[in-house]
């Protein structure tokens, strides 16, 4: 019944502007929205009371401005609702999540589709005039812009009084964090970034990646914040796909990933101190993360996934941090 009402939702929506839906409707994966896809549409519902549906309406067509023909961007057809059940309609693109895909790919096929994630990136992130972006409510890190680590030291203030965490963790994390964040005073280029920069979000249609898709999280922000959300993904891929896909996911599937990317778009890794930084950035997903799901009683019985856990794992070994930093031949943080 539940699938039921929630097609009938995607229906309904379609009808209020206009757009046919007479054919069969597939619900897809998802780990924030509800979706259906039609024969040439795709419907997604928020699941949370916020914009974030509404603020990636606004940047599909700042884009679309800015950056006239890309294919690779989605083309929005209406946004409306209410929030807590607001819906984005977009046009469907061809292809299938490149995370379903990867694990499948020959090594030139995976090669192609970083050298073309480079030039996509390189596009997004020279976008002009980002006073025009909406402002973003919550963003994933704990990260103010080129010199602001405050929401971060801020966020493990809070973390210090938060029930069944140690406080030696916070320590250690904040002691990592004072070390790094002087990384971020140095040269910055700000751009508009994908913001939820994993596999899941790109489409493949078995030569190309046909589209970069759910641009909800994009914001002007240094560029190579993208480097930490792409990092983690590479180090723990089962965790950004649904769980029947899951077993098929590796992370030693995308040990290369860090140098492909490299080698197509240098300037995203140029900063002097770039394991610094990306482990600031790091610190401030996984605190703020953290923060918003606190563990509700031992660690012992925690996911490795949870969090906190995450959290730990990075203070204590650098995590998908000094992993990328290990692929790519730098000192490890």
């Amino acid at each position: 019944m539940p699938d039921v009402l929630a097609e009938l939702r995607a229906r309904t929506a379609l009808d209020e502007v206009g757009l046919p839906h007479n054919g069969p409707m597939v619900r897809a994966d998802s780990t924030s929205n509800e979706v259906f896809i039609t024969c040439n549409h795709v419907v997604r519902f928020n699941q949370e009371p916020s914009n974030r549906l509404q603020r990636e309406a606004d940047v599909c067509a700042h884009l679309r401005l800015e950056l006239p023909g890309r294919r690779w961007l989605p083309e929005v057809e209406a946004y409306g609702g209410r929030p807590g059940s607001d819906y984005l309609i977009v046009v469907k693109q061809e292809g299938a999540s490149l995370s379903r895909r990867w694990p499948f790919l020959c090594q030139g096929q995976r090669r192609r589709a970083i050298a073309q994630l480079a030039g996509y990136l390189r596009e997004l992130h020279g976008t002009d005039r980002l006073d025009r972006i909406p402002a973003i409510e919550n963003p994933p890190h704990l990260i103010g812009g080129c010199d602001q680590a405050a929401p971060l030291f801020d966020g493990l203030d809070r973390l210090a009084q938060t029930p069944n965490v140690d406080p030696g963790l916070v320590t250690d994390a904040r002691w990592l964090a004072e070390e790094a964040a002087g990384a971020l005073r140095g040269d910055c280029r700000m751009g508009l970034i994908h913001g939820d920069l994993t596999l899941e979000n790109m489409l493949w249609n078995g030569q190309d990646i046909t589209a970069l898709i759910d641009l909800e999280w994009a914001r002007p922000a240094p560029v190579d914040l993208e480097l930490d959300i792409l990092a983690r993904y590479c180090a723990m891929p089962e965790v950004h796909v649904s769980p029947n896909v899951s077993h098929h996911q590796r992370g030693e599937d995308y040990r290369h990933v860090a140098v492909w990317l490299s080698e197509d778009y240098p300037e995203l890794f140029g900063a002097e101190d770039l394991g610094q930084r990306l482990m600031v950035y790091a610190l401030g997903y996984e605190v703020r993360d953290t923060l918003a799901n606190p563990p509700s009683g031992d660690k012992m019985y925690l996911s490795r996934f949870h969090p906190y856990k995450r959290l730990g794992h990075l203070v204590a070994t650098g995590g998908h941090v000094n992993d990328w930093l290990v692929n790519l031949d730098l000192p490890t943080v």
